[in-house]
């Protein structure tokens, strides 16, 4: 078997049943080590999305799953291809604003603005009207962000600074990649309005 993919579908009988997703090197290993392939225990799940869903509610369920692709399907639950968290950011930023360097930023219906993390810290500062210190050593939305929190971040914590609550939606390694910005009153509205017992915030 050749393949240029790190992973690979499993299907029962086709791919119109899917049982999940395998890692290719880790069958590699084992074919190596002359160990007995059981690809359907081997298989892990994926996630699912109808072809008409939304980006942010598709990028919502790769953060939840901790995947970077889910399958997706018709209404008929026919497979129709899979989507990439790189589809997806060029989807949900490409509306919005590009910098020269390529970062960007779009502003949601409800007031909060998904970032790059990449994007120059002084452009984010007059998008959101928020000041920032004379003197620092971060240059990009990134090092600001993992400035005030003053650790490692993980991808679906909050970090609230200057009122603004921050979302980590992906990292690339320790650096963040993505995040949401949700607005002081739009932040202060969802917890007012938030039944105790109800779970995590939606963002």
């Amino acid at each position: 078997m050749q393949t240029t993919h790190s992973r690979l579908l499993v299907g029962d009988g086709s791919l119109d049943v899917i049982l999940g997703v395998v890692k290719s090197r880790e069958m590699l290993v084992a074919l190596l080590a002359e160990r007995p392939l059981n690809i359907r225990a081997s298989a892990r799940s994926v996630p699912v999305v109808a072809i008409a869903a939304d980006a942010l509610d598709v990028l919502a369920t790769l953060r939840d799953a901790a995947m970077t692709f889910a399958l997706v399907c018709d209404q008929d639950g026919r497979l129709e291809g899979l989507v990439t968290l790189a589809d997806l950011t060029k989807v949900v930023v490409g509306a919005g604003y590009t910098g020269r360097d390529g970062t960007a930023a779009v502003q949601r219906e409800d007031r909060s603005w998904f970032l790059a993390g990449e994007m120059p810290v002084q452009k984010m500062a007059d998008l959101i009207g928020i000041l920032l210190p004379s003197e620092r050593a971060y240059h990009t939305v990134s090092g600001f962000v993992l400035a005030a929190a003053g650790r490692m971040l993980q991808a679906g914590e909050v970090v609230e600074i200057q009122a603004w609550r921050r979302e980590i939606v992906d990292l690339d390694g320790s650096h963040i990649d993505k995040l949401l910005l949700v607005s002081p009153v739009r932040a202060a509205i969802s917890s007012a309005t938030r039944r105790p017992g109800s779970g995590p915030l939606p963002w």
